[in-house]
């Protein structure tokens, strides 16, 4: 990915705003679908496979993912400044929603209502989430490889539960290794061309 900033990108304010939005109007694990829906589909700021470019990178360092995410984006198009300006506009509404969760909410929690409330949002999450799983597969899952390696994965997750690390290193090393293996294989079956 390129370090300089895109000469069509957006500005710095601007992405600060988008992204002030996405914090504001999206919950749980919506928000990487939610991000992907701005970046990709409607702004068209980035390609899609610029975009799983970022989450796939994103999904392998430590912290949360959808933060890593934007960071990635906004740096992507406006360097530096876009990304502190867009990790700002995203972080700000969750860290106030908490400060009032905090002073407001939580000594009310347990009734039927606020119950309610919670599983209706963690419904929407979940059904975005798996939305935007399906999207990017079709965009990314081509090859027999990756959709074998996508079915492996799940399976073994649902069956073994292991942690995240080490379910990311196990696959992650895996797709590297065999997707090294395919190209090496292809590179050494092409024919040389001879000199006269």
């Amino acid at each position: 990915m390129p370090r300089q900033t895109r000469p069509d990108a957006p500005s710095a304010l601007l992405l600060f705003w988008q992204c002030l939005v996405i914090g504001v109007t999206s919950f749980g694990g919506g928000l990487t679908a939610y991000v992907r829906l701005v970046f990709v589909n409607r702004r068209k700021w980035v390609t899609e496979d610029e975009f799983l470019e970022c989450m796939e990178v994103a999904q392998a360092l430590p912290g949360p993912n959808v933060i890593n995410l934007v960071l990635m984006l906004t740096r992507l198009l406006r360097g530096t400044l876009g990304a502190i300006l867009g990790f700002a506009g995203l972080v700000f509404p969750a860290v106030l929603a908490n400060i009032l969760l905090v002073a407001f909410v939580l000594g009310r929690a347990g009734g039927p209502g606020f119950n309610a409330v919670l599983a209706g949002f963690g419904a929407a999450a979940a059904g975005l989430s798996i939305a935007n799983a399906g999207q990017m597969g079709r965009a990314h899952l081509r090859k027999p490889l990756d959709i074998g390696l996508t079915v492996a994965a799940i399976g073994i997750i649902l069956w073994l539960k292991p942690s995240l690390l080490i379910a990311i290193a196990l696959f992650g090393s895996l797709g590297v290794l065999l997707h090294f293996l395919i190209a090496k294989r292809a590179q050494e079956a092409e024919p040389t061309v001879e000199g006269p």
